[in-house]
C-alpha cells in the first residue's frame, strides 16, 4: 500500500475574486503535492471556498444577487483559475455543501459532549472583514466617512462594530499550556511564526465566542438544537479539513500532513484550530507552513489604489508556467514577496528563455545534433577531455537531487529553483568551454556525443526536478529528450549517466520564447 501525503490550502473567502496571494498559497500546496507524487505517494490535496459569514452576505447584497448565487459565481472563478494554472487539487470543498454541514454539526456535538461549550452574554468589537472579535489593544482611533470618531483594526485599518449578544462560548482559556506543548514539537514553519504564536499565548487566551445571533447573521450553519444561533464562520470553515478527510463519513484519513496558510490567518490555524481539535479529542495536524504576503510594486494590494493584479491575465500573457515559475521563484515564506511586472519579464527571459530554453536548443538543434539522439555516455572519452570544472559539474549534478529534495521537503521552493538554475548556468558554461558547434563542424563525433550526453543528462535531471514548478514546460523538455512519461519520477534520478545506448530525441521547437519589452 502506498504512503499517503495529505496537504491543504485554507478555503478562500468567497467575498471577492481570486488574486495572486490566493494563487501563491495554492501553488505552494500544488508543488508540494506534485513532489510527493514523484516520490511515489498517494496524495490528498484539498482547496476550496469559505462561503458563510456576514461579509459574504453583505457583498452579495451589494451585487444584487442572492447569497448562494453569489457564492456559486465566486467559487467557479477560483476553480476555473486553479484549473487553468494546473493546480491539481484532488478535492475542492465548498462550505455550502451538505457533506460539510453534516461534518460541522457532528464536530459541534463532540465539543458539546466534552463540556467545551457554554452559553453566555458577550460584548466586544467585531471586525466584519476578519470575521472575528478583536481586543481593545488591536484597535486604533480613526474617523469614518462622515468625519465621526470611530475605531478601526490596527492590522488592516478596517472599521469595527460594537456587538452585544448572548452567544455560545468555547473554553479556549483551558488550552494555553497544551498549545505550548504542541508548539514544542516544532509544528510551525518557518520558526519565527512559531514565536508569533507564542507571543499570543503569553498575552492570554480568553474564551471564544463561537456563534452569532441569527438576527445579526442569517447566512451560516445553524447551531444544532438552537435555531436562534448560527455557528461562528471560522469554526465552520476550519472543519472543512475534517470534511475532506472523511472524518465523519467513510474511511477517515485525518490528520493531514500539512496546512498551508498565509500569515493573516495564522492565529486561526495555530491557536483556535488545534484548541478546537483538542477539545473534541481529535489528533492535531502534523505541520503548519505559514507564508508572508505579496505587495505590488512595493505597495499593499488595494482596490482603492488600483494595483490589484489579475492572475488570469498574467497567465494568458506570460503562460501558465511563467506565472507559476515567477511566484514560486520570487516568493519566500518568511518575508513579503513583491510583484513587479518588469521584474517578472526579466526573470522569465533570463531563466526560462535563456538559461533553460536556450540550453535545450543548443543540444537539440539539427546543426549540432545531426543524428537527433541522446547519446550514450562514454566514461573514457569524458576522462580524456574533462578538466576540473567538468568534474565539478558532474559532482554538482549528482548532488542536485538531494539538495533540491531537501528544499522541497521544507517548502522552500524558491531556494530549490535557485539551486537548479545555478546548475544549469554551470552546464551552459560547460557547453561554452567545449564548443560543440565546432566539434560538429570538425566531425569529432566521440567528443561531441560526450558533451551532448552530459548536457542532456543535466537537462533530464533538472527537467524531472522542475515538474512540481513548471509542469507543462518540464513535460516539453523531457519529451524533447525522449524521456517517456513512465521515466520521470524520483526513482529515475538515480540512473545518472547509466544510458548505455543512443536514445532518439524529439525536437518540438522553442521551449519558452523571449518576452518582448
Amino acid at each position: 500500500m502506498k504512503q499517503l501525503f495529505r496537504i491543504t490550502t485554507p478555503i478562500f473567502y468567497a467575498n471577492s475574486v481570486p488574486h495572486i496571494g490566493h494563487v501563491y498559497t495554492a501553488l505552494i500546496a500544488d508543488a508540494a503535492a506534485r513532489w510527493n507524487i514523484l516520490l511515489g505517494k498517494d496524495t490528498l490535496f484539498s482547496t476550496g471556498t469559505d462561503e458563510h459569514g456576514l461579509k459574504v452576505e453583505r457583498e452579495s447584497k451589494k451585487k444584487g444577487l442572492n447569497t448562494l448565487q453569489f457564492c456559486n459565481k465566486i467559487s467557479k472563478q477560483f476553480q476555473h483559475l486553479f484549473d487553468d494554472l494546473d493546480i491539481k487539487y484532488t478535492d475542492f470543498i465548498r462550505t455550502t455543501e451538505q457533506r460539510h454541514f453534516s461534518a460541522v454539526k457532528q464536530f459541534w456535538e463532540k465539543l458539546r459532549q466534552n463540556g467545551m461549550i457554554y452559553k453566555d452574554s458577550y460584548s466586544g468589537y467585531y471586525s466584519i472583514v476578519d470575521e472575528c472579535f478583536i481586543t481593545k489593544d488591536e484597535l486604533i482611533k480613526s474617523k469614518n466617512e462622515q468625519g465621526e470618531d470611530c475605531y478601526v483594526s490596527k492590522s488592516n485599518y478596517q472599521p469595527v462594530i460594537w456587538m452585544e449578544e448572548e452567544n455560545y462560548m468555547f473554553k479556549l482559556s483551558e488550552f494555553t499550556d497544551p498549545l505550548r506543548k504542541w508548539l514544542d514539537t516544532k509544528v510551525i514553519y518557518p520558526e519565527h511564526f512559531e514565536n508569533t504564536v507564542r507571543s499570543w499565548l503569553n498575552d492570554g487566551l480568553p474564551d471564544l465566542s463561537i456563534s452569532r445571533s441569527k438576527e445579526r447573521l442569517h447566512w451560516g450553519i445553524p447551531v444544532p438544537e438552537d435555531g436562534n444561533q448560527v455557528i461562528y464562520v471560522w469554526l465552520d470553515a476550519l472543519v472543512n479539513y475534517l470534511t475532506v478527510c472523511n472524518y465523519f463519513s467513510g474511511e477517515s484519513i485525518w490528520p493531514v500532513d500539512c496546512h498551508i496558510v498565509g500569515k493573516d490567518i495564522l492565529k486561526f490555524h495555530a491557536i483556535y484550530w488545534p484548541a478546537f481539535l483538542m477539545g473534541a479529542g481529535l489528533q492535531l495536524p502534523k505541520k503548519i507552513v505559514c507564508h508572508s504576503h505579496w505587495t505590488v510594486n512595493n505597495l499593499k494590494m488595494s482596490k482603492s489604489i488600483g494595483n490589484v493584479v489579475d492572475p488570469q491575465e498574467l497567465a494568458t500573457k506570460y503562460q501558465t508556467d511563467g506565472l507559476r515559475y515567477f511566484l514560486l521563484r520570487e516568493g519566500t515564506l518568511g518575508s513579503d514577496g513583491n510583484f513587479c511586472e518588469k521584474r517578472m519579464i526579466e526573470v522569465l527571459n533570463a531563466e526560462l528563455c535563456n538559461v533553460l530554453g536556450n540550453l535545450l536548443n543548443r543540444v537539440s538543434s539539427q546543426s549540432i545534433n545531426k543524428d537527433q539522439i541522446f547519446p550514450a555516455h562514454d566514461e573514457l572519452i569524458f576522462k580524456k577531455i574533462a578538466d576540473v570544472n567538468d568534474h565539478n559539474l558532474l559532482f554538482g549534478m549528482k548532488n542536485l537531487t538531494d539538495s533540491v529534495g531537501e528544499k522541497y521537503e521544507q517548502y522552500e521552493f524558491h531556494r530549490a529553483i535557485v539551486s537548479i538554475m545555478d546548475q544549469l548556468r554551470n552546464v551552459n558554461s560547460f557547453v561554452d568551454r567545449h564548443k560543440p558547434w565546432i566539434l560538429a563542424k570538425e566531425n569529432k563525433k566521440e567528443e561531441l556525443d560526450c558533451i551532448l550526453n552530459i548536457t542532456m543528462e543535466n537537462l533530464r535531471i533538472c527537467g524531472i526536478l522542475l515538474q512540481p514548478i513548471i509542469p507543462r514546460l518540464s513535460d516539453r523538455l523531457l519529451t524533447t529528450l525522449g524521456i517517456g512519461k513512465h521515466e520521470r519520477t524520483t526513482k529515475h534520478l538515480n540512473t545518472i549517466l547509466n544510458l548505455s545506448t543512443n536514445k532518439p530525441i524529439c525536437s518540438i521547437g522553442s521551449l519558452y520564447s523571449r518576452i518582448k519589452i
